[in-house]
């Protein structure tokens, strides 16, 4: 049967994210196999029915191969098997009669001539001269070389005379035997031989191009292995989720767990089934993106940053476009968003980025948690791991009224405790079993699972909505004190921007304007009536020191994909990547406000003027007076020229007009003002809640800067100063046009350099020259 192919599900990427791991699964489908590239090797084979487990579901990695066996295998791997039967009662070596059970594969395998020069030809495999084939010989390295080379298309005339040195030596030149160091008579594992037939398919032919594109009917490169052992909608199980499509495998029954989360070559067949997946090169990376991407970078939790080349192939799950590239993506790509990078020589050569959704279902706690409630989700698989906010938990430490789904790529449970108390204002189709709920001006999807909470919950009641990672409502409660909404974001006048755990955005909207000292700031959201925001700022004194090592706030565990944030002097909150701390350790005293989860790990810290990133940076430009004893202050920089004002809490403070400094965003309010006529105008006033002038250092070269890890530096009066990475650049002699230029562009105008230090986070923020 043709399975329909659907485009894969977007999955859950959260895994250790700050550091670093490999994405890809190291369990075989084989209980007896330990080592990765076995593991892949045996699972490419036992895709093709090339190889089966023994009643235990052993590979017998070590064990030696038969002459016989080998042609079994062989006859597969060509795709020969359906021809076997007729060959069964044939009797070709005297020791191979009708009755042995591999007689079928050697006598077709022994049938099978190919050219060998212009006029001769020659069998694939041959018996041993009097009559004989020994079926139950080992079969050696040589021996094995020569047949696969024969398969490749090869012959005598292009390996040269004298066997088997001529056969060696153009297999190494092929790439067919690398990473075998075998003498020639050497017995050939099952082990060495899996290697031996995966590095064929890659192997050119006698007619050139790789052997898999002989093999198969359809070829799709840059494919990602997602998840296998799935079950669709009207498919049976055992279908393989890749990024290309879902696809039932050629041979049924197979789970070949050791290729999950690759990336390579799938092959199909002329039914668009499976034939194999051939693994690449790449090893893989999974972070979290501490920012938005940029279009030749991106930038991970970790602090690391990687550089992109337009052409690299990416693919967003969840989206139609397949096959697509970095430079038509990368937009895509936001703060929060999980990435698995795939690497080759240190260059980044795929980029997979998962938007969660729970096409797999989810499974709402109730009481005490047990690992058998989500054998559900994970189609019966008993082994898994749990995370929760990026930490890894046991099933003990899941909550009451916690959402979990499957990431089946990585085998993880994600549990989430996002949860808004609000009005159920209305639903679609109906109310009853609605499959979208709007509330605060949002519309959440409905699963399956909080589908007909309706029958306890009317339209117009308070519920409190239990959310997946990705915003979609699980279930409906009536609310409690056991489960209070702890969905976050920052304030607005009349709104609250939300981000996900999956790093997606959201904006509720209420229906009045939002207390003055809730804008700007992080705040847990809830409602008490329909269409109206409550909006509570995040507070509460830290239990100790902010330890960035090793992720701890006093003695709670901090998340590796938690929220960080800063204010200034009560001024607006801003998110920070973890990037932007360049020290060891924050004291309690500077850190303004935190939240731990429902399992007591912290999701969330704010810092009280740390790092100084909160500013914005340029010529500080004054306006003269504004109205009631304010002065007005504009900010010029390379992004906003003097457009953007900030006025206000600047009265009696004293700066010199074209300073180079910064200032934070306190509050924003919309005033209304009517002219002489009567007509009225509205204006968008954004309230300064900090100004700071920059320190300037002078003579500073070209040669003093340096970069480390793809970061920039410089040296200045005995010390290094990290250069920020938004640094604004100010050409000081320009004429005409605009002054604001690049980094590297500054430095090629001249080699005298002014950098201007930011007194809070003492980095770089403005670099000045002249000639």
């Amino acid at each position: 049967m043709k399975l329909k192919r659907i485009l894969a599900s977007a999955l859950v990427l959260a895994m250790s994210l700050s550091l670093c791991l490999p994405i890809a699964a190291t369990e075989s489908s084989f209980s007896d196999v330990t080592d990765s590239e076995t593991a892949m090797n045996a699972d490419v084979l036992r895709l093709m029915g090339v190889v089966s487990g023994t009643g235990s579901n052993q590979f017998n990695p070590s064990s030696t191969l038969t002459r016989g066996e080998f042609c079994v295998m062989l006859v597969s791997y060509m795709g020969m098997s359906d021809s076997v039967a007729m060959h069964t009662t044939r009797t070709i070596f005297t020791d191979v009669p009708s009755s042995h059970w591999a007689a079928g594969y050697i006598n077709l395998a022994s049938s099978i001539t190919l050219p060998n020069g212009e006029e001769s030809t020659s069998r694939l495999i041959s018996g041993m001269g009097d009559g004989s084939f020994l079926p139950n010989a080992p079969i050696t390295y040589a021996q094995a070389v020569t047949i696969l080379l024969r398969v490749l298309g090869y012959n005598d005339q292009q390996a040269g005379a004298m066997w088997p040195i001529g056969y060696l030596n153009l297999a190494k030149s092929l790439g067919l035997t690398d990473g075998l160091s075998l003498s020639p008579s050497a017995k050939l594992t099952r082990q060495d031989a899996a290697k031996l037939f995966v590095q064929a398919l890659s192997s050119e032919t006698a007619k050139g191009g790789p052997y898999y594109k002989e093999r198969a009917n359809m070829v799709h490169e840059n494919v990602i292995l997602l998840a296998t052992n799935v079950s669709t909608a009207g498919d049976p199980k055992g279908a393989i989720r890749t990024s290309h499509g879902t696809y039932l495998p050629e041979n049924r029954g197979v789970n070949p767990s050791g290729l999950q989360g690759h990336r390579g070559v799938l092959l199909l067949n002329e039914k668009q089934e499976i034939i194999t997946f051939l693994p690449d090169p790449s090893t893989s990376v999974n972070l979290t993106l501490s920012v938005n991407a940029e279009a030749t970078y991106i930038s991970g939790s970790n602090g690391n940053r990687y550089n992109i080349a337009p052409t690299t192939p990416t693919f967003i799950s969840g989206t139609e476009t397949k096959d697509s590239t970095y430079s038509e993506a990368w937009t895509n790509l936001k703060a929060g968003t999980q990435v698995t990078l795939f690497m080759e020589d240190g260059h980044v050569v795929g980029v997979f980025a998962g938007l969660t959704t729970s096409s797999g279902g989810a499974v709402v706690v109730e009481n005490t948690p047990r690992r058998d409630q989500f054998y559900s989700l994970t189609g019966g698989n008993t082994e898994f791991g749990i995370r929760k906010n990026g930490v890894e938990i046991k099933v003990n430490e899941i909550q009451e009224y916690d959402v979990v789904t499957y990431d089946s790529m990585n085998n993880t449970l994600v549990v989430s405790d996002l949860r808004l108390t609000a009005v159920y204002e209305s639903g679609l189709p109906n109310t009853t079993t609605p499959t979208t709920i709007k509330t605060l001006g949002h519309e959440f999807t409905v699963l399956d699972s909080a589908m007909g909470a309706s029958d306890h919950i009317n339209r117009g009641s308070m519920a409190t909505f239990l959310f997946t990672a990705s915003g979609e409502i699980a279930a409906m409660l009536t609310p409690s004190s056991s489960a209070r909404s702890t969905m976050i974001g920052i304030a607005g006048e009349t709104d609250v921007t939300v981000t996900l755990p999956n790093g997606e955005e959201l904006i509720l909207k209420s229906t009045s304007e939002i207390n003055d000292n809730a804008r700007n700031k992080l705040v847990t959201v809830s409602s008490i009536a329909a269409g109206r925001i409550s909006a509570t700022p995040i507070s509460g004194r830290a239990p100790g020191d902010f330890n960035i090592k090793d992720m701890t706030l006093g003695n709670l565990t901090v998340s590796p994909s938690f929220g960080l944030y800063e204010q200034v002097s009560g001024g607006a909150v801003t998110q920070l990547p973890i990037s932007a701390l360049d020290m060891d350790s924050i004291p309690s005293n500077d850190i303004a406000g935190y939240r731990a989860d429902s399992s007591g790990n912290v999701d969330v810290i704010i810092l009280d003027g740390v790092t100084g990133d909160s500013y914005t940076y340029g010529k500080l430009i004054d306006g003269g007076k504004a109205g009631g004893g304010n002065r007005t202050i504009s900010i010029e920089n390379s992004g906003n020229g003097t457009s953007d004002k900030i006025t206000g809490l600047i009265s009696n403070f004293p700066f010199k007009d074209g300073v180079f400094g910064g200032a934070t965003i306190g509050h924003t309010k919309t005033v209304v003002v009517s002219d002489t006529n009567g007509n009225e105008s509205s204006t968008d006033y954004s309230y300064a809640g900090s100004v700071i002038i920059l320190e300037a250092i002078d003579g500073v070269t070209r040669g003093d800067f340096f970069t480390v890890d793809g970061k920039d530096y410089v040296k200045a009066n005995g010390r290094t100063y990290r250069v920020a990475d938004n640094v604004e650049c100010y050409n000081e002699d320009y004429k005409n046009g605009n002054p604001w230029v690049t980094f590297n562009d500054l430095k090629a105008y001249s080699d005298d350099i002014t950098i201007h230090i930011d007194p809070l986070g003492e980095k770089v923020r403005v670099i000045s020259a002249t000639e």
